[in-house]
């Protein structure tokens, strides 16, 4: 609907307004003309006598306060109506009417393009949790159908066999720990040998660094105890630890035991990040999902 149909309709709208309340009006009036004609008392009557304006005759006193209690009952209704009454006016010029149309239309689109912004921006993230749980629920499914095909494969041997089968299985997974261990072992001293050797920690006595400030770097400043300093090496475990064992809380705490350039070599290379809402945590970063 344009401005030209609104305006039209608030127009018309008006009309029937104004039209029942002239009906209004006249049934008033035509009440009024046949209500029967009333004796009042006449002013310049000095033998105490009654007339009507329209039709005389004597009567009771008592008519001028019966006339009186209607007049203020009609007025009470008239005003009743009036107030109960939800007149819209309009400008008279048109220029002004369309310029108030054209500012509501704006603020209601305004509003409703904020409100598909936010619903939007809150689909993409309903998106993106719904396809994270379905690669977890994927992956539990896999796991599912590979612990019944053993448990199946289990329960269709014969009692010896289910116990040489079990510890087949036993030893199996003995020696795939025994594996994965020794290469965890050997990839931990391979590290270690690494990152001493070319990330020494500081060997000075104890002394204030400032952290540089940079987009990567921790931006603040730290008391840095040189004879308590973790190595590169230890920083580097407990972030691996952390990531593993609570995969939900993954950041550590920073204090005067990590040496500053260290802290950012590992931001620099993106081997690290920082918590957005806290400077002094940071976490690893996550290469294996």
């Amino acid at each position: 609907m344009d401005i030209e149909e609104l305006h039209d309709a608030d127009t018309r709208q008006l009309k029937a307004q104004i039209s029942r309340d002239w009906k209004k009006l006249k049934q008033i009036q035509t009440e009024l003309q046949n209500l029967h004609p009333v004796q009042i008392l006449s002013a310049d009557a000095g033998d105490q006598t009654f007339e009507t304006g329209a039709i005389g005759g004597p009567s009771n006193p008592g008519t001028l306060h019966q006339l009186m209690q209607e007049h203020e009952k009609r007025l009470k209704a008239e005003l009743q109506v009036i107030s109960e009454c939800d007149l819209k006016t309009l400008p008279e010029s048109r220029e002004i009417q369309l310029l108030v149309l054209q500012q509501e239309q704006i603020q209601h689109i305004e509003q409703l393009e904020e409100t598909l912004t936010f619903l939007r921006a809150k689909r993409t993230e309903v998106v993106t949790e719904l396809k994270q749980e379905e690669e977890s629920h994927s992956l539990l499914q896999s796991v599912n159908e590979v612990l019944k095909k053993k448990v199946s494969a289990v329960n269709l041997d014969a009692v010896d066999e289910n116990d040489v089968a079990h510890k087949v299985v036993i030893d199996e997974m003995e020696a795939k720990y025994k594996n994965i261990d020794d290469a965890q072992r050997k990839f931990k001293t391979m590290l270690k040998e690494f990152l001493n050797k070319h990330f020494k920690a500081p060997t000075n006595v104890k002394e204030n660094v400032k952290q540089k400030k940079s987009d990567n770097a921790l931006n603040d400043s730290r008391s840095v105890d040189i004879e308590n300093v973790l190595p590169l090496y230890s920083i580097v475990g407990m972030l691996i630890e952390q990531s593993i064992n609570s995969p939900a809380q993954p950041y550590i705490d920073l204090d005067n035991r990590f040496w500053p350039e260290h802290v950012e070599f590992l931001l620099r290379c993106q081997i690290a990040i920082k918590d957005p809402q806290n400077s002094n945590r940071m976490k690893l970063v996550p290469f294996h999902l």
